[in-house]
């Protein structure tokens, strides 16, 4: 009989999640010849050893457990340490780094921004997953902009750094002979990328594009540290204080010769988050009418419901759709569901939306091992507090494709002319947000379009230059492990044409300018993204506040010199491990 329950899977890194999992240290042997005879695991024997019990559950659980070596060759031993915590951490590392994807020749699980760490997998002090009463979903609560109930808990600002824009003697943009704004490169600013809605900072009248000058009284910026670390601490203490004095100026190079300073004092405080920072409607030219979201992220729908009911009545009647998720990092799989089932064509009720696929070992029920069966038995469930059981183990799960399989529920009345729909993207879109983008692709026409800030470019087929989203498709639920919680990839999900390998990302289609300069939708740069799609859709579109007509251009070059790139890349390879949200869904199906 299969029966409905509200828990709770994670899927990808960076948070938790309040659905738990406990075991009691699995440290007999199979107990019916499995094992011995050359089974399920092949011939071994557990000691009392944490690390054992890591391997086992890795051949029990990982997404490519049969890529795995035997026990005796892995040799669990050879991770005890001192410390468990180290041990345990350094032998999922090694775990992880052995399935390896033929498309790349790299790890699954290969991070080039953090070597030595998994892309995916990691394990923590199950006390800190669990405990100190902060807001559910999170593991880290006081480096997260916000949990995914919708609770943020500090001062709301994001930072950037850019060139300005170069001007004249008069105060004037300088423009090339094709229109575009040239920048000041002997220079970087610190700009605010964009403030949650909601926040301290949001409510204190700060905005995306405005330019810092001072903070706490220093008038540091990005030119101001000697090394990476040095930029990346100063910021991050930033971030993680409780109180901010900020000085922002209203430009960079006035015509007045005068600048006007602003202070701002902000205290950190927990407050309501609204992941739709933006949603408006663009009236174009020829008549065209284009729905524009900007979702900084997936919180639960009990959250995020009233928001995007509130966006998607004012796009009833769009004929094209943008949706912004440049800097989204994931989050609950309901919302994603509830965006998907509003945006996706008509017509194709009852077809997959999309599925999840555990490993081969999990799927099917009736080829279990006894010994696989004691495994799982091992792993209780806990109710979204992690400390009260609910009577059920991971043997209870149904891991069948068909009972991870969602399917298409059209909703709403956005129906547009040719079911294309512009998702902006970059280097931070992961998760929820891929998932959302990877289940439209076979009923929508969906365009990618990178906002490229400093990521690591590439040509796509047609020599033009592109970037990618994070590239998350796979996921995993929390197992418990003496007093600690090991979380390493289990699933992976799929759209209904059975795709879903974006390890490395997703490849833009085309590509524009991340403009951290102006606010979203306000950008007078003609090759910033939001300006590139709407030139795609009208030719007489002109870019707000110049005479300019923007043109799509299949030549994007890079802002900053490549040592400037690369220092801003490192800060944000961080900041995106920030953001990271789990994809969370809430109710899984039970045998």
């Amino acid at each position: 009989m299969n029966n409905q329950r509200k828990l709770m899977l994670c899927l990808l890194v960076a948070a938790g999640i309040g659905l738990s999992f406990s075991c009691k240290k699995v440290v007999d042997g199979p107990g019916d010849g499995d094992g011995a005879s050359g089974g399920y695991y092949g011939g071994y024997t557990f000691t009392n050893s944490l690390n054992d019990s890591l391997y086992m559950y890795a051949k029990a659980f990982y997404l490519w457990n049969d890529d795995l070596p035997s026990f005796a060759k892995f040799d669990p031993s050879k991770y005890e340490s001192g410390n468990s915590l180290t041990g345990l951490k350094n032998e999922l590392y090694a775990l992880t780094q052995i399935p390896v994807n033929a498309e790349t020749n790299k790890p699954y699980e290969y991070d080039a921004d953090f070597p030595g760490e998994s892309k995916y997998s990691y394990m923590l002090l199950t006390a800190d997953n669990t405990g100190g009463g902060n807001s559910s979903f999170v593991i880290k609560p006081n480096t997260q902009s916000f949990t995914l109930d919708g609770k943020g808990n500090d001062l709301g600002i994001h930072f950037g750094f850019t060139s300005p824009y170069a001007v004249d003697e008069n105060g004037d943009y300088i423009v090339d002979t094709d229109g575009n704004r040239k920048l000041n490169r002997d220079t970087t600013i610190t700009v605010l990328k964009y403030v949650d809605n909601g926040s301290p900072a949001q409510k204190a009248g700060l905005k995306r594009g405005d330019v810092i000058y001072k903070m706490n009284g220093e008038a540091k910026d990005f030119n101001s540290f000697s090394s990476d670390k040095e930029l990346q601490d100063y910021y991050n203490g930033i971030l993680d204080g409780s109180s901010l004095d900020i000085v922002k100026v209203d430009s960079v190079y006035p015509k007045t010769g005068k600048r006007k300073e602003t202070m701002i004092s902000l205290q950190k405080k927990q407050y309501d988050f609204n992941p739709v920072i933006l949603d408006s409607v663009i009236s174009l030219p020829g008549g065209k009418k284009v729905g524009y979201l900007v979702f900084e992220g997936f919180t639960q729908l009990e959250n995020a419901k009233a928001p995007i009911d509130a966006a998607l009545k004012k796009f009833a009647g769009v004929t094209d759709l943008v949706v912004d998720l440049r800097y989204n990092g994931g989050g609950a799989v309901e919302t994603a569901e509830y965006l998907a089932n509003a945006f996706v064509a008509s017509g194709n009720d009852g077809k997959t939306l999309y599925s999840m696929h555990y490993n081969d070992s999990l799927r099917d029920e009736s080829t279990y091992s006894s010994f696989l069966k004691t495994v799982l038995k091992s792993q209780k469930l806990y109710e979204d507090d992690g400390v009260t059981p609910t009577g059920k183990t991971t043997l209870d799960i149904d891991y069948s494709v068909a009972g991870n399989t969602e399917k298409v529920k059209k909703s709403g009345a956005i129906s547009t002319a040719s079911n294309k729909i512009y998702f902006i993207v970059a280097g931070g879109t992961a998760s929820a947000s891929e998932l959302l983008i990877n289940a439209l692709k076979p009923y929508n026409n969906v365009v990618l379009v990178g906002a490229w800030y400093a990521e690591d470019p590439e040509e796509d087929d047609g020599g033009h230059t592109q970037i990618r989203t994070y590239g998350k498709p796979v996921g995993f639920f929390d197992l418990r492990i003496g007093e600690y919680t090991v979380y390493m990839s289990m699933f992976q999900s799929l759209n209904s044409k059975g795709e879903g390998d974006y390890y490395s990302g997703m490849l833009t289609d085309g590509l524009g300018y991340d403009d951290v300069l102006a606010d979203f939708g306000k950008s007078e740069d003609r090759l910033e993204s939001l300006n590139q799609i709407l030139a795609t859709l009208d030719s007489k579109f002109k870019v707000p506040g110049t005479s300019f007509r923007a043109a799509l251009s299949t030549n994007i070059k890079p802002r900053q010199n490549p040592a400037t790139r690369a220092s801003i890349r490192s800060y944000e390879a961080e900041e995106n491990r920030r953001n990271f949200k789990p994809m969370v869904k809430r109710t899984i199906q039970l045998r």
